[in-house]
């Protein structure tokens, strides 16, 4: 017999760590995209980390260190950590981590991401601050807390703080931050232009403050769509400081993260494993020039532009933002206030006609009574929606042409190539202008697609279906409306011409023509 044997086994550090967080009652949960959490008790409240963060990482070294008086080795931890993963992920129940706000009709609940890991809960008939709730949620680094909502204040107490032109302008802020607290969205995305010295990135910090403060609140536009996803995972507003352009792809991205949509990237380069994120977040962009120029952005967007302020209104930045952070307890109170009424009126809104992000204008109108007068909101956003059609019409060099071949013949159809060709004839003593159409028949259509809605508003009518007959092609038809359900035909085409009557002429002298435009129905309309 080997007296060896009766030696208690020598343990490894990993072995130790993971039977020392069971100890402490640490207790693990996965999200729904399998991402793996820690509960940890600590002075009297629970707290989220996730198992990959290093706030984890260092909880559980220095516990390790208080046990055993040694320092576990950095390997040591990390295998400790992939045992409690696996554990998290195979053996442990499946619960949302919420960043900020979560919540359902019933109850909003708001992060203050204070040191006692304490939260708002919203009801319809109230809010009171609360050291528990019934939701999970995570913090990242760099979220810094909000204060201790007060009773007392008003959201006219806000406005003090804003540069702002209108009293339009007021209701688009006020229910950009309403929408920004409704944990299901969408929400659409605030763009703020205006001059140098119209106080835009003061009017971004303000707002974010009051949702989402952080301690870097202002950051440049992301570069790529995995920048957006990494800012999306780590902050609940999304807040993009001195734009100076939005390239399409980001515009695309933005447009999901403000309806909802799942973002799909490597979790590593040494594998091919993928990580799956799904995420909506309220954003606000600023800049001098017009930052959303695409019409499906635009339709999501909410613009306002300040005015530039006058030399003699200016206020010393550190009495300025002495003055709202006293404010500020208060105006967040006002705001739990509005939320709470939106909670209790939005079962009784029932509206006929919603705009684009109809779930968001309700959300509002349930609130709009602390607003102002009944209609108030969807006159405002009417008209900030009317503002981006407008913005995203002469944002693209084929709207002019189109007007002016569908106007002056009563109505236009035509492939997709035979509309390019024609616009590039307008065109072609533009040069500039020129340079911007579509390169390709697709892109032609691609582009008449996205500006459908846009004319439509407008007063046309626009059709895309296939020819009937044999050729089967794909046309594009056009014409004012109030000319009835009738389209345009194909007896052949017509010279085009300006609005004096004067045919347009090619170089060579022959009559530029528009696409297959039926003149029997141009007779008709006299």
């Amino acid at each position: 017999m080997n007296a060896n044997d009766d030696r208690p086994e020598k343990k490894s550090q990993p072995t130790k760590l993971v039977e020392l967080a069971q100890a402490l009652g640490i207790t693990l949960f996965q999200t729904p995209d399998k991402q793996a959490f820690a509960v940890v008790e600590r002075d009297g409240h629970r707290e989220n980390w996730s198992l990959r963060s290093s706030t984890f990482e260092n909880y559980l070294s220095q516990a390790f260190y208080a046990q055993f008086a040694t320092v576990p080795t950095k390997q040591a931890v990390k295998d400790a950590i992939g045992v409690l993963e696996g554990q998290a992920l195979f053996d442990s129940p499946e619960e949302e981590a919420h960043l900020r706000v979560a919540g359902d009709e019933l109850a909003v609940y708001v992060d203050l991401a204070n040191d006692a890991w304490e939260v708002v809960e919203i009801r319809p008939d109230g809010w009171d601050v609360r050291p528990e709730c019934p939701v999970r949620f995570r913090r990242s680094d760099g979220v810094t807390a909000l204060p201790y909502p007060e009773r007392s204040g008003t959201l006219e107490e806000l406005t003090e703080f804003l540069n702002l032109d209108s009293d339009g302008d007021r209701v688009l802020i006020l229910s950009w931050l309403l929408g920004a607290l409704n944990p299901r969205g969408p929400y659409p995305i605030l763009v703020l232009n205006g001059e140098q010295g119209s106080a835009k990135s003061t009017t971004q910090n303000i707002l974010r403050s009051l949702i989402d403060p952080s301690a870097t609140p202002l950051r440049c536009e992301p570069t790529s769509q995995r920048d957006l996803v990494i800012a999306a995972r780590n902050s609940w507003v999304l807040s993009f400081d001195n734009c100076s352009y939005v390239s399409e792809s980001l515009s695309d991205s933005l447009c999901r993260i403000a309806t909802g949509s799942g973002f799909t990237t490597r979790r590593l380069y040494t594998n091919d494993e993928e990580t799956h994120f799904r995420a909506k977040r309220p954003t606000i962009l600023n800049g001098i020039p017009e930052l959303a120029t695409r019409s499906d952005l635009l339709s999501r967007s909410i613009l306002v532009t300040l005015p530039s302020i006058p030399a003699h209104k200016r206020r010393a930045e550190q009495t300025f933002w002495h003055r709202f952070e006293k404010a500020r307890p208060r105006i967040l109170g006002a705001l739990f206030d509005t939320v709470s009424l939106a909670l209790r009126q939005l079962p009784q809104v029932d509206v006929v006609s919603l705009p684009r992000l109809a779930d968001f204008a309700r959300w509002v109108i349930a609130a709009e009574p602390a607003l102002g007068e009944p209609g108030v909101f969807a006159l405002a956003y009417e008209a900030s929606q009317a503002k981006g059609r407008a913005i995203a019409l002469d944002s693209t060099p084929i709207t002019e042409p189109i007007r002016f071949l569908v106007d002056q013949q009563d109505g236009m159809e035509g492939t997709a190539a035979e509309w390019l060709e024609a616009v590039r004839r307008l065109l072609e003593n533009e040069p500039v202008l020129l340079r911007g159409l579509p390169k390709t028949p697709r892109g032609m259509g691609d582009a008449m697609r996205r500006i459908k809605p846009d004319l439509e508003a407008e007063g046309y009518v626009i059709d895309f279906e296939r020819e009937a007959g044999g050729t089967r092609r794909r046309l594009i038809r056009i014409w004012p409306r109030g000319r009835g359900d009738e389209r345009c035909g194909g007896d052949g085409p017509l010279p085009v011409v300006d609005p004096d009557g004067t045919p347009v002429l090619l170089d060579d002298g022959s009559p530029l023509v528009s696409v297959s435009q039926d003149q029997s129905m141009i007779d008709s309309q006299g």
